[in-house]
């Protein structure tokens, strides 16, 4: 599979094909960036995203409803940002306070 050539965005892989998927609620967060050698996917999802810089990221992702579990999984994943799906909008986890 060619995921190098993705438009950012989230996709999941069906009959061959990678079809978007754009929920309107919960969060989408980054587990694994493993794919950018041709590794085979484990999550269900795959998330593509280009940065400032024109580096395109392709990571396993996971969609999340809770913001609270998003929030920890990003940082246990060490991810700079976690994508909220109503908002449209990265959340950069070192802009949020952490929570007892």
């Amino acid at each position: 599979m060619d995921y190098e050539n993705l438009p950012d965005g989230t996709f999941i892989e069906h009959a061959g094909e990678l079809l978007p998927v754009t929920p309107t609620s919960g969060y989408w967060v980054a587990v694994d960036n493993r794919l950018r050698g041709g590794g085979r996917h484990k999550a269900p999802f795959i998330g593509v995203w280009t940065a400032s810089d024109g580096e395109q990221f392709v990571e396993q992702t996971r969609w999340v409803a809770d913001y609270d579990k998003a929030v920890k999984l990003g940082r246990i994943h060490q991810q700079y940002a976690i994508w909220d799906c109503a908002k449209g909008e990265e959340i950069a986890l070192h802009l949020v306070e952490e929570r007892a």
